[in-house]
């Protein structure tokens, strides 16, 4: 399928851009994607002040070391071949202006892969910065090969679980236009890890599903429903499926399934999102879609200093004090 555009610039279909050129926003107007949503619900200002197409000079999102991971092993599973270019180096120039230690660097696809034994020597943690600066993964060279070595076992272990990545389209980018409220028609886009047709004998789709591939160190139940809540998967979901729904103009949304990976004692589950994620996750869908709405249409960005929200302890917290304090009421 590929992309077409109305008469006022708005954009729907499956793309081909590579990570790099969706993080950039291609779209004719600024974009929402379910990332961005969820921020919006926090603080639309500092929604503004990063996105490429509005006050942001390049996309920027929060960092650490667990997700660096992450992207590393999505890039490994749902990206293309690791195939080894030429190394630059880079040298770090000391207070008193003098070169010091060099260090060697890789570029491939969205990582930069760093020669050195951690991020102790000035070069290597200056390159870590320049990899953010391009909104490309920092990752030491011995971590990178030691789960490239691991990759045939993560394989087995999502197939084990029922996710397989024969002739699944990975790295998806897919356009589509919503509508606030009232009324107001807003650009979205997503980019799935995953999307699987199934074909009739005639080569029509007989059926479509998603697939979003996450790392975790916990696949009990519990451990599994902490992270779709912590990270907003549910929301995720319900875009992704609204995404393609609305992008190829289906009967019905299709199935969005999580499949986990667990890399350290390598595991791996896969669950389609009950009904009641689904449900929440649209509700903060169309919350997100009405502050976007008002906010590109005034020009009006509430930051966090407008807030004026009484700080309560959730009830979570409420029960450990109580436990702490040996009370039950």
């Amino acid at each position: 399928m590929t992309i077409t555009v109305d008469a006022e610039g708005f954009l729907t279909g499956i793309g081909t851009e590579t990570p790099a050129q969706y993080h950039a926003d291609p779209c004719t107007y600024p974009s929402l994607s379910a990332h961005t949503a969820m921020r919006m619900l926090k603080c639309p200002e500092d929604v503004f002040r990063t996105h490429p197409k509005l006050g942001g000079s390049r996309f920027q999102r929060e960092y650490s070391d667990a997700m660096d991971n992450g992207n590393l092993i999505d890039q490994l599973l749902t990206g293309t071949r690791y195939t080894p270019s030429a190394k630059n180096s880079y040298t770090a120039i000391g207070k008193n202006g003098k070169p010091l230690q060099p260090c060697d660097y890789e570029r491939f696809e969205s990582l930069l892969i760093v020669d050195a034994d951690g991020w102790t020597t000035n070069s290597a943690r200056e390159l870590k910065e320049l990899a953010r600066a391009e909104d490309k993964t920092p990752i030491l060279r011995s971590d990178f090969e030691r789960e490239i070595g691991k990759v045939p076992e993560y394989i087995a272990r999502l197939e084990l679980a029922g996710v397989s990545l024969e002739g699944v389209r990975t790295q998806v980018p897919v356009y589509w236009v919503d509508e606030s409220s009232d009324g107001v028609r807003v650009q979205c886009r997503a980019l799935l890890d995953m999307l699987e047709d199934v074909y009739y004998s005639n080569g029509l789709v007989a059926r479509t599903s998603i697939t979003d591939l996450k790392t975790t160190d916990d696949l009990s139940d519990a451990g599994l429903a902490r992270s779709i809540f912590r990270w907003n998967y549910h929301v995720q979901g319900a875009v992704y499926q609204r995404a393609v729904f609305k992008a190829r103009d289906l009967d019905a949304p299709p199935p969005f399934r999580l499949a986990f990976l667990r890399t350290r004692l390598p595991a791996a589950r896969s669950e389609e999102l009950a009904e009641d994620w689904i449900r929440f996750g649209s509700l903060l869908w169309q919350q997100a879609v009405d502050t976007w709405a008002e906010c590109l249409a005034t020009g009006y960005w509430p930051g966090h200093e407008l807030r004026r929200d009484r700080i309560v302890p959730e009830h979570y917290m409420i029960e450990d004090m109580k436990r702490q304090l040996g009370v039950s009421e």
